[in-house]
């Protein structure tokens, strides 16, 4: 009964996400009634079907074995059979893919933290509230890292920045979110 229960609710979930995904914001009420109907009876008959597939067990392959020939002074030779393991190819695989990655994005995250810190020394900067304002020489959308607040050059000095905009950045330094 149990296993009737998970296979119906899995299957249930499923008809659900297919609903959520595609269906849910589509103008077919009566449609979309008939498949959550249809959804909840299919989900109730679909555990029931079993399906069985034959099974042979598989003959011993010889080219897993090899053979080796024991002899003795006294006695005589013997043949051992000894299996060879099986390569597994796979999980180192996936270990040089996952390393490879990591060390891809910490190279990249290094680059990016040398920009913004090569940015920030690089440009004329202002105190402001406690933190520096970082301007820049390219029109760009204002941002915050670490105790320094991006902006664009011309703007600041057209006026043109909101001080609710500095406000908001100027929270983002305060409440460190550059360590979060």
């Amino acid at each position: 009964m149990t296993t009737y229960l998970f296979r119906s609710i899995l299957c249930l979930a499923i008809l659900l996400l297919v609903y959520l995904l595609f269906l849910e914001k589509e103008k077919m009420h009566r449609f979309n009634r008939w498949y959550l109907l249809g959804s909840i009876v299919f989900a109730c008959i679909v555990p029931l079907i079993s399906f069985t597939v034959p099974s042979e067990s598989l003959p011993i392959l010889q080219d897993n074995y090899f053979e080796i020939i024991v002899s003795g002074h006294n006695q005589p030779d013997q043949n051992i059979l000894i299996q060879k393991e099986a390569t597994d190819y796979v999980t180192p695989a996936l270990w040089v893919v996952y390393l490879l990655t990591a060390f891809l994005l910490l190279i990249r995250f290094t680059r990016n933290i040398y920009r913004l810190l090569s940015s920030a020394a690089g440009n004329r900067s202002v105190m402001y509230h406690g933190t520096t304002l970082v301007l820049l020489k390219e029109k760009t959308a204002s941002y915050s890292f670490l105790n320094n607040i991006f902006i664009s050059e011309k703007d600041y000095t057209d006026h043109l920045i909101e001080e609710e905009l500095l406000t908001h950045e100027l929270t983002h330094v305060k409440q460190k979110h550059s360590w979060m």
